[in-house]
């Protein structure tokens, strides 16, 4: 997988990693957030954790991960 190889790149250099590796956990989050049946109230929790998060974190792309998650709060508003 991406994660196996850049971690064991040595060209890469260890905050490139460390960023990768924060994006791909967030990226993760989201998708269990997503795809994983849970209770409304640990999505809605969840949901703003990941934003408090994104907001903390110095990422990239992380206009597309912030832009996800909202998403993802849309649809929990729709289907509600």
């Amino acid at each position: 997988t991406s994660r196996h190889f850049s971690k064991n790149d040595s060209q890469l250099s260890d905050e490139y990693k460390d960023r990768f590796f924060r994006f791909v956990n967030i990226v993760n989050k989201i998708s269990k957030i997503k795809f994983e049946f849970q209770k409304e109230s640990e999505k809605n929790f969840s949901l703003s954790n990941l934003m408090k998060e994104l907001a903390s974190e110095d990422l990239p792309n992380k206009y597309w991960l912030v832009n996800k998650v909202k998403e993802l709060e849309k649809i929990k508003v729709v289907v509600n």
